[in-house]
């Protein structure tokens, strides 16, 4: 990537409207390198649960379930976690992925640290696509518009030590990666905008509403604004039509600084409320982290102005090899612009391509793209820039409820198989969302409730059983489990001001181990119904029929 100055040959308009400050690039870098870290610790707390033969998904499981249906993209996927199913492999993985978004924290090699974020990123994310959400999704599309773009410009060891650079950085980026970042960012709103067709967003004002009824999401602070109805109707609304103008305001080339720190700041609110009041994971801050390549240089350049005195007392008390060093990391940027090759240029323009129009085929209705090309799919399936933003649409879910994980012991005693330290109980939790240990936890169970896969059940089952036995049973065989019961009680969100609905039980799995299996057996589901939920379902009951196909 060279460097040259392009204020000549580019409009001052282009240059404003689809330009990155170097200095938001390096805040960008260092975001999404914290992001990773934070991700990867949080995911080694089920390292052996989630990645190993042992876990929830076995990779024969994995490709059964992932890869041997026509319907799914999975088939295009790839991933290096794949090849080894021990711990050691996958911790090791976990290491060596956790150095190089240290690297790229620091922007030491930056281009290479973040090639190598990007593709031990995808193949985290193919070994376990039942707990992925929409942060995930768009951290991969971050890291890789950005490896397109110069994340170690500035404030980076890339900077401090370069041989053969110049002391003061070029002031921008200015490429169709650039406008592909850009735009990227916009792309979420929009399309998650134009997927909510549901009268619920824009003429009922009732959408935030259901979104706080979401007891296996919603946080304390959620519950406690379901007393607000009029805030909610006005959320609901300045929600729906924000995610439209907003990003459009981004592009303003009229006063385009003002309009970008407004845009940016109204964002910012809105995400860190998403964040105070529902459990979604690192959505909010990933969303928060994208927003940073709109920040202007005079948000930037009003920056360095207020902590010129503090730079200058670091440079001062610094050893004398540092005295050298600090001016680079921190002198302000010259003017001139990146531009890229025009190979580069190339591959980002089909590419960019490829993502409207995956993006496009997401608002389409169910069925009305079946007819068009299958080749960009499989591009971006190989690249792993799927996208869906339909994030509350067409209206949120007004499927509420909780789970039960209910075993049944040899000896005839019943046991939480979900949290065994507790009692098994029938009745509704306090807070439903409370008991996950983690929003990967929460978005795997809740997958069963709207996609009841019964191979990923029947693996489920499994690991429930196993552990169990393995860390609960004190190696006698009357405390083995013999029955797994999964039950999700339904518990549908009424219309704002009528009446709570009653509660249905489903049956989502249920298989006795002791009982041998039968040749020819077909697959049935809600094998023992439950009249009674705070009494649970008679251990003893007859069972009419098989759940189990794995």
């Amino acid at each position: 990537m060279e460097r040259r100055s392009y204020s000549g040959r580019v409009p001052p308009l282009l240059q404003r409207v689809f330009g990155i400050d170097v200095r938001a690039l390096a805040a960008l870098r260092i975001a999404l390198a914290l992001l990773l870290l934070t991700d990867l610790a949080i995911r080694s707390t089920d390292l052996i649960d989630h990645y190993t033969d042992a876990g929830i998904l076995p990779r024969p499981a994995r490709i059964t379930v992932f890869e041997m249906r026509e319907e799914t993209s999975a088939r295009f996927w790839w991933s290096i976690h794949m090849l080894n199913g021990t711990a050691w492999f996958q911790g090791g993985l976990f290491v060596v992925a956790a150095a190089v978004a240290l690297c790229m924290l620091l922007g030491y090699r930056t281009r290479m640290a973040t090639l190598l974020s990007w593709l031990l990123l995808v193949s985290l994310h193919s070994r376990l696509p039942s707990v992925l959400q929409g942060g995930d999704m768009l951290l991969r599309s971050l890291l890789f518009w950005s490896l397109f773009l110069p994340l170690g410009a500035v404030a980076s060891v890339d900077r401090a030590f370069g041989v053969g650079k110049s002391d003061r950085p070029p002031a921008a980026a200015l490429s169709m990666a650039s406008f592909a970042l850009l735009l990227q960012v916009a792309i979420i709103y929009w399309c998650s905008a134009a997927a909510k067709s549901d009268p619920a967003w824009w003429r009922d004002g009732s959408a935030v509403y259901y979104a706080l009824q979401f007891d296996l999401y919603v946080k304390p602070l959620g519950i406690r604004l379901r007393e607000y109805s009029r805030c909610l109707e006005a959320l609901t609304f300045s929600t729906y039509w924000f995610e439209w103008i907003g990003p459009a305001l981004a592009f303003m080339p009229w006063r385009t600084g003002f309009w970008r720190m407004l845009v940016v700041a109204v964002f910012w609110g809105f995400h860190a409320g998403l964040a105070l009041t529902l459990h979604l994971g690192l959505f909010s801050y990933v969303a928060m982290a994208a927003w940073l390549v709109f920040l202007p240089a005079t948000f930037w350049d009003r920056l360095a102005d207020r902590t010129s005195a503090v730079r200058s007392a670091m440079v001062r008390r610094t050893r004398p090899v540092w005295d050298r060093v600090a001016p680079r990391l921190f002198r302000r940027p010259e003017p001139g612009w990146f531009v890229p090759g025009y190979v580069s240029s190339v591959c980002v323009t089909i590419l960019l391509g490829g993502v409207l129009y995956v993006n496009y085929l997401t608002i389409l209705p169910a069925g009305s793209a079946r007819n068009g090309p299958r080749w960009p799919h499989k591009v971006i399936a190989v690249l792993r820039l799927e996208q869906e933003w339909t994030m509350f649409a067409p209206c949120p879910t007004r499927d509420d409820g909780w789970f039960v994980l209910r075993g049944v012991l040899v000896d005839g005693s019943e046991v939480n198989l979900w949290e065994p330290e507790r009692e098994l109980a029938w009745a509704k939790p306090q807070l439903p969302s409370a008991h996950f240990p983690n929003h990967r936890w929460r978005k795997y169970l809740s997958n069963f409730r709207w996609n009841q896969d019964t191979e990923q059940l029947s693996c489920f089952s499994d690991w429930l059983r196993a552990r169990w036995d393995d860390l609960y049973s004190g190696g006698r065989s009357e405390r083995e489990v013999e029955l797994v019961q999964i039950v999700f009680f339904l518990e549908e969100t009424p219309p704002p001001g009528k009446p709570p609905r009653p509660i249905e039980p489903e049956v989502l799995w249920h298989w006795n181990y002791k009982v041998p299996d039968e040749p020819g057996e077909k697959e049935t589901r809600n094998m023992c119904p439950i009249s009674h939920f705070d009494a649970g379902c008679d251990s003893n009951a007859p069972y009419p029929g098989r759940a189990r196909v794995w």
